[in-house]
Parts: C-alpha cells; structure tokens; sequence
C-alpha cells in the first residue's frame, strides 16, 4: 500500500518587529508505504517557507513484528 499526506499544523501568532501580530502556520505533505509488517513514512514540512521555522524532513519506520511469526 501506497500512501499520499497533506496537513497543516503548528499555528502560532508571530510578534512583527512592529509589534503586530501575524498567524503562522506549517504546511507539510508526505508519502509512505507498508509491506509485510515494515512501514516507512516521509514527510516534508514548512513548504513555501510560511513560517520562521527551517524546512524539515521527517522519516519514521514502524515494524509489526506479528507479520514475521
């Protein structure tokens, strides 16, 4: 199986250096795939620099050690 993500997260009012606030947000999109137990998910956030945050790359494996009896 095949998987395609898109979200939006950590919504923050960022203080202005003129003392106004701004919403800020991340938005993130991702693909990951499971076979026999092993799943590895990727996800790329920040896109389009919304935010003060640095780009970030994300990876994450999960095993179901139940597939490997």
């Amino acid at each position: 199986m095949i998987f395609l993500r898109t979200g939006v997260g950590n919504f923050q009012n960022e203080l202005q250096i003129d003392n106004s606030e701004r919403l800020s947000f991340q938005p993130s999109f991702g693909v990951g795939f499971k076979y026999n137990g092993i799943q590895i998910d990727y996800a790329f956030t920040d896109i389009g620099d919304q935010s003060i945050a640095l780009y970030s790359n994300v990876f994450s494996v999960k095993l179901d050690f139940s597939a490997f009896r």
